[in-house]
């Protein structure tokens, strides 16, 4: 019947998907209001969120917590000597009746009846001899004790010490969305969130999956930390083979936890700081250039002098050249990002990702500020050195999806230390030296398919 009920409830409002805490009836109790449905009562004795029998206690005489309901809320109160608890007027007889990491269930004992339709006038979550607290203050409070609760059930526990330490100024937000790295990637390398909490913060704003995706990329996105922002680098909506990235990290599990305050997702590495790109144009080219080095007001012109630059090669080509010289490797390369190959290795200050012309792929690491146009699956040009993989580097990606995305360019000697990356307004640019290439590739890549179907038949 709780499941049925459940999903009644998200016919007309958005489902609750996260922990629950269930207030059940006794069946004596049930039969004390013969008009009474029993869907809607179940509906009415859900709350969202976990409260065991200790926090209940804790909680301020006449606490008013919104159930899955809409618009109906309970009333928390207690005894004198606070041996019993009530909710709604029904004693709490069976507290903990069952406990995990997803549902607790109370078992009530008394007189019930459907809640009234200004259950919740008193203002919700709110406490009513708190009366020297604002409203949405004492909301945020009790938001904040749910959200860290449930982010220690699930493996947060980083993420719940810091928002207690942050309490004060978390408190005054009306809302707020939160970017989450999990224990066990801050112990395994991503330690830079500890101390860069308030940059995976976005303040006075709830921001569920939905609607983030529905932001267009470049999306600049305001945080915690003064003068910081985050950056929508690839567009939502694009489904599993195109998910939604920040900062070039993907949201690994959108709406983990959620309630009326806050909004947290969990991300599978800390966010890299990016800076913006200041639009300069090198030349026919029409390239918007980021460079390494110095941020800010400053780009300075590209390492290259004229007469040292190779004209834009391929990753095929580059490494063909450096392997009969291997003294001459500074190159301009072109070709595609290979989808889903963007990420930041753990403890280190580069961005990674592949370069493929469709015969091959190579490895791209960069100490920068990538452009805002780069996108996956896009055309990119890219100056720099290859250089012969070191262990640490030709390991740094051998984990998760990036393993497979990343096997084929790791799987040789060298890789590309990239000192400049450009990216044009059209993204469908291509340089024609690297278009021309990648259509000689293609051709023959459908040429070998098509022999190989003739001599399957």
């Amino acid at each position: 019947m709780a499941s049925h009920s459940l999903s009644l409830s998200s016919a007309s409002h958005s489902p609750w998907l996260g922990p629950v805490t269930v207030f059940a009836p006794a069946d004596a109790s049930v039969r004390t209001c013969t008009s009474c449905s029993l869907t809607l009562l179940l509906q009415e004795h859900t709350v969202p969120g976990l409260y065991p029998l200790d926090y209940l206690n804790q909680l301020i005489f006449g606490t008013k917590i919104e159930s899955i309901l809409p618009g109906r809320c309970l009333t928390v109160t207690s005894a004198a000597n606070s041996t019993k608890i009530f909710i709604g007027g029904a004693e709490i007889t069976h507290p903990n009746l069952f406990i995990s990491d997803h549902v607790i269930i109370h078992g009530l004992q008394g007189f019930i009846s459907h809640f009234s339709p200004y259950s919740c006038s008193m203002d919700r979550m709110t406490s009513l001899s708190l009366r020297h607290l604002s409203p949405s203050v004492a909301l945020t409070r009790m938001m904040l004790v749910d959200a860290g609760i449930r982010l220690r059930l699930s493996g947060y526990s980083f993420l719940a010490l810091a928002m207690r330490v942050k309490y004060a100024e978390l408190v005054t937000l009306q809302n707020m969305t939160i970017f989450a790295v999990d224990d066990s990637t801050i112990f395994q390398g991503g330690h830079s969130y500890v101390h860069g909490v308030r940059f995976h913060i976005i303040p006075n704003q709830m921001l569920k999956l939905a609607d983030l995706e529905s932001l267009p990329p470049s999306t600049v996105l305001p945080t915690f930390e003064s003068g910081e922002t985050l950056t929508i680098t690839t567009p939502g909506g694009g489904g599993s083979s195109s998910p939604l990235r920040i900062n070039y990290v993907k949201i690994k599990y959108p709406d983990l936890i959620y309630n009326y305050k806050l909004v947290v997702h969990g991300i599978g590495s800390p966010f890299p700081h990016l800076r913006q790109s200041i639009p300069v144009s090198t030349g026919r080219s029409g390239f918007y250039p980021i460079t390494a080095g110095e941020y800010g007001s400053d780009v300075r012109e590209s390492s290259f002098g004229n007469d040292q630059l190779v004209f834009y090669v391929t990753p095929t080509e580059a490494l063909e050249k450096f392997n009969l010289n291997p003294s001459k490797n500074k190159f301009r390369l072109g070709g595609l990002v290979l989808e889903g190959s963007v990420h930041q290795p753990p403890s280190s200050p580069e961005m990674e990702f592949v370069i493929t012309d469709l015969m091959t792929d190579i490895v791209v690491r960069y100490q920068g500020s990538l452009p805002d146009l780069f996108r996956e699956g896009h055309s990119v040009v890219v100056e720099g050195f290859v250089k012969p993989f070191t262990d640490e580097i030709k390991e740094s990606g051998m984990s998760g999806k990036t393993k497979e995305i990343s096997a084929k360019a790791r799987s040789g000697e060298c890789y590309f230390s990239a000192t400049e990356v450009l990216a044009k307004h059209d993204e469908k640019y291509m340089p024609g030296e690297v278009a021309a290439a990648i259509e000689k590739n293609k051709k023959k890549l459908d040429e070998e398919a098509e022999a190989q179907k003739t001599a399957a038949a």
